[in-house]
């Protein structure tokens, strides 16, 4: 199944590694297998492109985070959605970051 990381279920910024690791005893017991981890990507800031370089940082440690998490769930894959520029900047400068 396609987890959807996102509060309540499963908040990137406030899970912890004891709480995967039950999350994933779980889905063990149940015969339930994580084929993709998708992190939050409407209510929360991501955006790796971005030029603010807090939220940079912060999208960046999100990401990091879901792939942990994602490997503590043994789930194959992570969905990882790049963001954007803004649309009055060169999109060259966005690719460089």
């Amino acid at each position: 199944m396609e987890l959807y990381a996102a509060a309540p279920q499963l908040c990137l910024q406030t899970v912890t590694d004891r709480e995967l690791a039950a999350l994933s005893r779980k889905l063990r017991e149940r015969q339930l297998h994580v084929c993709c981890l998708t992190p939050e990507q409407v209510n929360y800031p991501m955006n790796l492109t971005v030029e603010d370089e807090g939220l940079r940082r912060y999208s960046i440690a999100t990401t990091q985070r879901a792939i942990q998490a994602a490997n503590c769930l043994e789930s194959p894959l992570v969905l990882v959605t790049m963001g954007h520029s803004l649309l009055d900047k060169p999109r060259q400068d966005a690719w460089e970051r």
